[in-house]
């Protein structure tokens, strides 16, 4: 006879050989009308009602697929809503969504989940070598994007064997193309002194000067408002990031949108000290600033933004970049991306022998081991290194 049962916990029997055996009702079979039952083993009682509240509970909710028919694509759709949404920030779930959406889905979505195997997730990952880019331009997928996918889909199964709809990642079993780390861009100090010289003919010369100056993400730079900013003791804030997402509401025209959101990790949300020359420069700012919102006059909707359009909405990433791009064009130097400015600002203080834990504090990293990828060994810090050593030799005498 089964033990009587909790609320909830669906019919749960002990078998003859001491196992023990629960069954949840998932509907009706719509071909024969028969109720569908779905049965869980184990060798506690305690183990399978987990197992059946767990199950009962996704039926209520109507999320419920039977493990050993579920395929990955079904699977997927419920961990996008369940865990990734949830636990990313928009700009992030939206990635993730992309990368599901066009490439694992169309390629692995119809397999059952119960029984992926590693070489149907390794002829994936080879045949995206031969793949062209997403974004129209020349090429095809970088090992860098065969990771990321592999990252999504091995999470996506990490939480699948935690869920016990698997008993192992089948993902654990494969290999993935070598990943190198691209030199990242800085000015030289030549460049640098060129651009701090014809920065100030720009709109947007404190936010270039913040970026080079204090380490800031593009992001932050345009996130940032008047309350983030201590003048007085020349200090700023970082709170939010500004990015471009995909807009969900069927209502709209445009298929993005721009949002505040949190920061990339919480370590980002830092307060900084200003130099006095970035203190100089945001005041400067802000005179020009109050002068657009007096010509603007009923036009102008103060937001609070430090970097505001000419009406005071924010400032499109694009119209950020164009102007930097036009700088460097007026300044000789070649065309480089935004984050080059942060990696400048990184590889200055190690040049000048600030200790890398602090750098890692002023760029809001988690990991040390990030801060390092933003710092450059230049041909300045080998000089000095050379020069030290050559310290060291002359104490042994002239050869």
């Amino acid at each position: 006879m089964p033990k009587k049962k909790s609320n909830g916990e669906g019919t749960i029997y002990k078998r003859k050989d001491g196992t023990w055996m629960g069954q949840v009702t998932a509907g009706r079979n719509p071909e024969t009308g028969k109720l569908k039952r779905i049965t869980f083993y184990g060798k506690t009682r305690k183990e399978v009602a987990e197992k059946v509240y767990e199950a009962q509970d996704k039926v209520n909710k109507g999320i419920f697929v039977d493990p050993s028919k579920m395929l990955l694509k079904e699977w997927m759709d419920i961990w996008t809503e369940q865990y990734v949404k949830k636990k990313n920030r928009p700009s992030t779930w939206r990635a993730y969504e992309t990368f599901i959406r066009n490439r694992i889905i169309p390629e692995l979505g119809d397999y059952r989940l119960s029984k992926l195997e590693p070489y149907q997730i390794q002829q994936f990952y080879n045949s995206l070598k031969t793949v062209p880019r997403l974004d129209n331009k020349e090429g095809t997928i970088s090992p860098t994007t065969i990771a990321r996918i592999h990252a999504i889909l091995h999470k996506c199964l990490v939480d699948a064997r935690r869920n016990k709809l698997i008993f192992w990642n089948p993902a654990d079993e494969t290999d993935r193309p070598p990943i190198e780390t691209p030199e990242t861009e800085i000015l030289s100090s030549e460049e640098m002194d060129i651009f701090l010289q014809k920065i100030m003919d720009y709109r947007y010369f404190a936010g270039y000067l913040l970026s080079i100056g204090s380490g800031l993400r593009p992001g932050e730079v345009l996130a940032l408002k008047w309350s983030n900013i201590n003048l007085k003791e020349q200090t700023v804030t970082i709170e939010q990031t500004l990015s471009r997402v995909l807009d969900e509401d069927p209502e709209t025209a445009n298929k993005t949108k721009i949002i505040a959101q949190d920061t990339k990790t919480p370590k980002s949300k830092r307060t900084l000290a200003l130099a006095r020359r970035l203190a100089v420069a945001l005041r400067l700012h802000r005179i020009k600033q109050a002068k657009e919102k007096s010509l603007a006059g009923d036009q102008y909707t103060d937001n609070d933004y430090v970097f505001a359009t000419a009406t005071g909405g924010c400032v499109e990433y694009r119209n950020f970049y164009r102007s930097f791009q036009a700088c460097l064009k007026k300044c000789g130097i070649r065309p480089v991306k935004l984050y080059s400015l942060r990696h400048t600002f990184a590889t200055r203080l190690l040049e000048d022998g600030e200790d890398i834990r602090v750098i890692q504090e002023l760029l809001g990293h988690t990991d040390i081991r990030t801060t390092n990828i933003y710092t450059h060994v230049t041909r300045k810090t080998k000089q000095q290194a050379a020069a030290k050593m050559d310290m060291h030799l002359r104490k042994a005498g002239k050869p």
